[in-house]
């Protein structure tokens, strides 16, 4: 046996299947007595019946109700890593074998075992991803998978954590963002990928972004050329107005911080106050005179510079 001598009424003794059901938890084995088939020289496996007799429980019912229960009384707490393997190998053996039971799972999906980066959790609403999680991360109070926890072995358990309820695809994780979302104490640093996962998040929710929308206009994390700013106060970079801006300098969205793609979510840049047309560039040139107009900043050479820009403008491109 596995785990040492035992009685023969206390052992099980399984057949190659039930074996190899086992046999990848090997570290996990020595808590289970089953019949050593190896020490015997693979002998013993021939002599079911007089194993029956004198008292070995044989067959995969009695293996997997032992398992049941082990595994119903470890999901009720914190589960180590090496009994969360052994819980997702087992759960991926009776779904390929069709002999899932619902009071396992739903024993396993109630209990708080799971090792997130928020402490331990249900497997309902938990998050597993393969990437991304240090945005999610920082910008969410979602339970992601603690994977440096599992040091790597939960990788290949996608489809069994999806069947306990774990959230395994980015699709749904920007579903979550919303209800879920929260900035950074430091709002500078919020990074480029927390961003754009953002933005992200409201163009494939459309109208149900609105909560998140809301959230991200009033406060100054937006990078800029002039710093942090609130959307409302950014602009968005683009050759259609770079000489006026260079007249009349105002915040431009940081392109070497954002990189490229922001452009991608312009929609999604002005549902949340930014500025991404020339008519909305207008307005902040406008409101940018009249203060200087009011501290008697504005210079001749303002004047004249920012009216052969706009002439120049209004000859080449039609307002959007």
């Amino acid at each position: 046996m596995y785990s040492g001598f035992n009685s023969p009424s206390q052992c099980f003794l399984c057949d190659e299947n039930e074996e190899s059901t086992l046999s990848e938890m090997r570290n996990v084995l020595q808590l289970f007595p089953v019949v050593d088939q190896n020490f015997y020289m693979g002998r013993i496996i021939s002599y079911k019946d007089e194993m029956k007799f004198v008292g070995v429980q044989i067959g995969s019912e009695h293996m997997h109700q032992l398992i049941i229960d082990q595994l119903q009384r470890h999901a009720s707490f914190t589960m180590g890593r090496e009994w969360a393997i052994f819980l997702l190998c087992f759960i991926r053996h009776l779904k390929v074998n069709y002999m899932i039971r619902e009071d396992l799972l739903r024993a396993v999906k109630e209990g708080e075992w799971l090792k997130t980066k928020r402490g331990y959790s249900t497997p309902v609403g938990s998050i597993f991803l393969m990437f991304g999680v240090d945005a999610v991360l920082q910008m969410t109070d979602l339970p992601v998978l603690d994977q440096e926890f599992y040091q790597g072995q939960i990788d290949g358990f996608a489809t069994e954590l999806e069947l306990l309820g774990v959230v395994i695809d980015l699709e749904g994780v920007l579903k979550l963002i919303p209800d879920n979302f929260k900035f950074p104490e430091d709002l500078s640093t919020l990074t480029r990928d927390s961003t754009l996962l953002l933005l992200r998040s409201i163009k494939h929710l459309g109208p149900a972004a609105m909560t998140l929308v809301q959230k991200m206009r009033d406060l100054p994390w937006m990078k800029t050329s002039s710093g942090l700013r609130c959307p409302s106060e950014s602009i968005l970079p683009d050759k259609k107005w770079g000489h006026l801006l260079k007249v009349i300098p105002l915040p431009l969205i940081s392109e070497d911080f954002y990189g490229s793609g922001l452009k991608l979510y312009k929609a999604e840049l002005k549902a949340i106050g930014a500025v991404v047309n020339l008519d909305g560039v207008y307005v902040m040139v406008s409101d940018k005179l009249k203060s200087l107009l009011s501290s008697s900043s504005l210079t001749r050479a303002h004047v004249i510079s920012m009216l052969s820009c706009m002439k120049r403008m209004e000859k080449t491109m039609p307002s959007e």
